[in-house]
């Protein structure tokens, strides 16, 4: 792919659920390094359950297999003329905050990729596909769709992004913790787009 520019960053409109506007033990607690968007991470001193609450780990977040890129064609072309574009995700970080009081942690994540325009393209502006799924302790919990809307300037050819999705609540109570979640991101994708992904990827 070609160089890459500098990063259109998208925050999403619409989290799984926001955080209540009151007063309550929140402790800050992360596990990434920041990405582009640089998530600032926050601390503070208090209880010694609330000192405790700060070594407690965030859920983790990954890219899904065969979900981290997406080539979309014209119509029913299958051709690398017929190639509106082709997206890749790169890395994804998290962080959180533990709510004591009321058992809760608030997760925030993000993710970067790049998006180069194809033969078929024909406008400066598309919506990328994304998910957002959260598993715990291996099981499904929920499935969130995203659009990621991405703008081309003038004749560039390809174009960087970063998603954020603020504030999903999760839950936690005595003997777990944000570790028995997952979340995990990618395209939502079409099956054609995932035969598609599948056969890239076959030796």
């Amino acid at each position: 792919m070609t160089q890459r520019p500098t990063a259109q960053h998208i925050r999403s409109s619409r989290p799984l659920s926001k955080r209540p506007d009151r007063d309550s033990t929140r402790i800050s607690v992360s596990l990434g390094a920041a990405l582009v968007l640089g998530l600032a991470l926050a601390g503070c001193a208090g209880s010694a359950a609330e000192q405790a609450a700060k070594r407690l780990p965030c859920p983790t977040v990954g890219v899904l297999s065969d979900a981290d890129t997406i080539t979309k064609f014209a119509g029913t072309g299958g051709d690398i003329i017929d190639i509106v574009y082709q997206a890749e995700i790169n890395k994804a970080v998290t962080q959180c905050e533990y709510d004591v009081d009321d058992g809760i942690i608030y997760v925030d994540i993000a993710f970067d990729g790049y998006v180069e325009r194809g033969p078929a393209a024909t406008d400066d502006e598309l919506d990328l596909p994304l998910f957002m799924a959260i598993t715990k302790n291996g099981r499904g919990v929920k499935k969130t769709l995203l659009t990621a809307p991405v703008e081309f300037d003038d004749d560039a050819r390809g174009v960087r992004f970063v998603q954020e999705v603020e504030e999903t609540e999760v839950f936690f109570e005595e003997g777990t913790n944000g570790a028995a979640y997952e979340f995990l991101v990618g395209f939502q994708l079409t099956r054609t787009e995932l035969a598609f992904n599948r056969q890239k990827s076959r030796p």
